[in-house]
């Protein structure tokens, strides 16, 4: 565990608290709903047997295979969507390995190793101007700790040096290091796990129709489990927009915490100067991904995304007259990505707070560079 000392605002704590007593209460729902589906099958098993012993007849026997299909749709949707929360996070990109960037690999674990979390479990290449560290199972990483995945998007490699790249791992390593901000990653994750729950029974319905089609007294007892389940979401609907609301709390106010822990790693200079190149390559990145997708129906598309994506922070460079370091654009505040950027409005729905502020809490450190590395990472 690394020595860093962050500093944990009463706003992350108020929300910890919270998301902390709606984690349980979802918990909770999601055991009585369990043990209710389980008691309900059984009851409906029990009486319709109970029906078609009484009287033998065609009626009776619809009437038993109806309480058959409501307690058996009950249990195996509440079972299914429970057995959908175990899979594995799903990721769209392609895993490398350490024969494959051994250097990459190195500059990984040694980041790791400084944060003082563990190393990733697997590495993805993505295509995109970003980088993030994922879960590879919701449910487990809610109640163990369990490692992580990385993944880094070519694009991002396009517009950052070696100590950049470091930063910004060390940032993304950083949600996971400080045991004051597990319970964000435990709430990201438990809103996740209700997504797919709320999610996932869309086809109940479906086959409820399906069984009014073979028979209408069938179908017509089956429509209880659609009922039933509208009421369990409901109940889990609520607790979601309240897990929600306050997720996305403590993930701006992670943003900081993970900044401090980087800035620590890397210096002010080396976390501050990419934070804003980056989102020059994402406008540039985004501009260039509308526009090949307009060009699809002529079946028009890019051999290379990336190079046509320097060739266009270049014109963008010289457009608003920037300055380089080494061939790395140096912006300001001011002068781009305030233009585009949705995270720079205050908005109680957004994920990360303010560039301004972000930028005065990695100022707030103190903590300078030891050197400025200028060299890009692969180009």
């Amino acid at each position: 565990m690394n020595s860093f000392k962050i500093n944990v605002s009463e706003t992350y704590k108020k929300a910890q608290k919270k998301s902390a007593v709606w984690i349980a209460l979802f918990l909770i729902t999601l055991f009585f709903s369990t043990i209710l589906s389980i008691i309900i099958f059984i009851i409906c098993v029990c009486g319709g047997i109970a029906i078609v012993i009484a009287k033998p007849m065609w009626i009776t026997i619809f009437l038993g295979l109806g309480l058959l299909a409501l307690g058996g749709l009950i249990v195996y949707y509440n079972i299914k969507f429970i057995l959908n929360i175990f899979k594995k996070t799903a990721t769209n990109g392609i895993e490398i390995f350490e024969t494959d960037q051994p250097e990459l690999f190195k500059l990984i674990k040694a980041t790791a190793d400084k944060v003082g979390t563990k190393h990733p479990k697997k590495v993805f290449i993505i295509d995109d101007v970003n980088a993030y560290v994922s879960y590879s199972n919701n449910l487990q990483s809610l109640v163990f700790p369990t490692r992580k995945n990385l993944s880094i998007g070519v694009g991002l490699l396009h517009g950052i040096s070696q100590n950049e790249l470091k930063g910004i791992i060390a940032h993304e390593f950083g949600h996971f290091s400080q045991k004051s901000m597990t319970i964000g990653s435990h709430v990201g994750n438990a809103t996740k796990i209700m997504e797919d729950i709320l999610y996932s029974n869309q086809t109940l319905k479906f086959d409820v129709d399906n069984l009014g089609q073979i028979n209408g007294i069938v179908g017509f007892i089956s429509m209880g489990a659609v009922a039933y389940n509208k009421m369990i979401e409901s109940i889990l609907k609520i607790i979601h927009k309240k897990l929600e609301f306050n997720y996305l709390k403590l993930s701006r106010e992670m943003e900081f915490h993970a900044d401090q822990i980087a800035t620590n790693v890397v210096g002010i200079e080396t976390m501050s100067k990419p934070l804003l190149r980056i989102e020059l390559y994402q406008f540039v990145y985004q501009e260039l991904a509308n526009f090949y997708t307009n060009l699809q129906d002529d079946k028009k598309f890019s051999t290379n995304i990336y190079q046509n994506m320097n060739q266009l922070v270049d014109f963008y460079i010289d457009d608003y007259e920037l300055f380089l370091e080494n061939n790395l654009a140096i912006v300001g505040i001011n002068e781009f990505n305030q233009n585009h950027s949705l995270l720079q409005f205050e908005d109680l729905w957004s994920t990360h707070p303010e560039m301004d502020k972000r930028l005065a809490n990695i100022a707030s450190t103190n903590h300078h560079s030891d050197f400025y590395d200028k060299t890009k990472l692969f180009l």
